[in-house]
């Protein structure tokens, strides 16, 4: 039997949407914000998860981007860092190595000479670092490299030396007459 309410006692109604009729009602009892209560409706049930009812008569998917809980009136934006999709109740972190991009609304790979750490902004690689795709740290030149704009790994040049650990520069310094700098790296006299 559908809910229905008497309030002269003898014409029965069917109790409208926005409202809700528990059973022997006289008169409809109205909904509050964050509930949802269709045409009739004997109680009043909580905005579903996934969801927002910004009327009571309204039950709106929760966009892209945004979660609603259980009883939302409004979406809420993810932070920064998080992501959720369509119909989500809560938003979810990024993996590490990747990050949120807001335009498509999904995590994307970190690109190559960038980093993403566990807070999944992304940022540049600093020279004397290479920060390969997926990068979660920057990853120190090794020694008899140089390595200038954190995507790009050069070998040094034998006859030169200073090409020491984590450095980014491509000013080696020649090897002063009578020393030998077979690795680029290290002086010998």
């Amino acid at each position: 039997a559908l809910p229905i309410y008497c309030q002269d006692g003898k014409s029965k109604q069917l109790c409208p949407s926005g409202s809700y009729c528990p059973y022997g009602s006289i008169t409809p009892q109205e909904c509050t914000l964050g509930s949802y209560c269709p045409s009739g409706s004997t109680t009043q049930l909580s905005c579903p998860a996934g969801s927002s009812c910004p009327f009571t008569t309204v039950l709106n998917i929760c966009p892209s981007g945004y979660m609603c809980p259980s009883g939302s009136i409004t979406p809420t934006l993810c932070i920064s860092g998080t992501y959720s999709k369509s119909g989500s109740s809560e938003c979810s972190v990024c993996s590490s190595g990747t990050y949120y991009d807001i335009n498509s609304s999904k995590c994307i790979t970190c690109p190559e000479g960038s980093y993403c750490s566990y807070n999944n902004t992304i940022k540049i690689c600093p020279s004397g670092t290479i920060c390969p795709t997926g990068s979660i740290n920057p990853i120190i030149c090794p020694e008899g490299s140089y390595c200038p704009d954190g995507i790009n790994k050069y070998t040094c040049i034998p006859g030169y030396y200073g090409c020491n650990t984590g450095t980014g520069s491509t000013n080696q310094i020649i090897c002063p007459e009578g020393s030998q700098c077979p690795d680029g790296i290290n002086i010998y006299t």
